[in-house]
């Protein structure tokens, strides 16, 4: 099934770029496994065949998805880190992690002069990690917006839109990464079509 998906996928990239799309950046089998064990995660379905069928360079918001590579070295900024990545995203509906008391009280300590701007900004990056672990960014949509994957708990699998950076919470889309994926690509074309959007993509010729 996942892939039918995919290749359905590459036929819209291929309509998106004006011309051929050949993968030059999968991942390989042996790298995926040992970064699952080392991480002690298993990537859900869809993202792990995409993976390996039409790598991690593929047209995407701002440019390209991000890589699974960039996606993990987020979870290196603190220490610890990364075992948040095994941690359960619990959430199942709209959340709002800036209203966490942890960060709540960061706020107060910065305004109040009890901590300096550098070390609020430290603690409000591990704190990003932290309260959203067992997900990873797979897509930028600039202006500090996200788009992420649930790769633990309870949505394992469903992507949701990260808004934390004006402070308007996470969303679910109900959606499967390939699903969200294939629905980016189709209405990118409808914008192309409309001539409101130029896409580039990698140098396949």
């Amino acid at each position: 099934m996942n892939a039918k998906q995919i290749a359905i996928i590459q036929q819209l990239i291929e309509r998106l770029l004006g011309k051929p799309f050949t993968p030059t950046s999968r991942v390989s089998l042996d790298w995926l496994v040992q970064t699952e064990a080392k991480f002690n995660i298993t990537l859900p379905s869809g993202y792990r065949d995409f993976l390996l069928q039409m790598g991690d360079q593929c047209p995407g918001p701002h440019g390209q998805l991000i890589s699974l590579q960039q996606a993990l070295d987020e979870y290196r900024i603190a220490p610890a880190t990364i075992q948040m990545l095994q941690q359960e995203f619990l959430a199942v509906e709209e959340y709002h992690p800036e209203n966490e008391a942890l960060v709540v009280q960061a706020e107060e300590q910065v305004n109040s002069g009890k901590i300096s701007s550098q070390q609020f900004d430290d603690l409000i990056a591990y704190y990003d990690v932290y309260f959203l672990g067992g997900t990873l960014n797979i897509a930028d949509l600039g202006c500090g917006y996200w788009i992420k994957l649930v790769v633990n708990g309870p949505t394992r699998g469903e992507v949701w839109q990260d808004d934390t950076a004006v402070d308007c919470g996470m969303h679910p889309l109900g959606l499967s990464f390939l699903d969200w994926y294939q629905s980016w690509l189709e209405k990118s074309l409808q914008e192309q079509e409309k001539g409101r959007l130029h896409i580039t993509g990698n140098n396949n010729q």
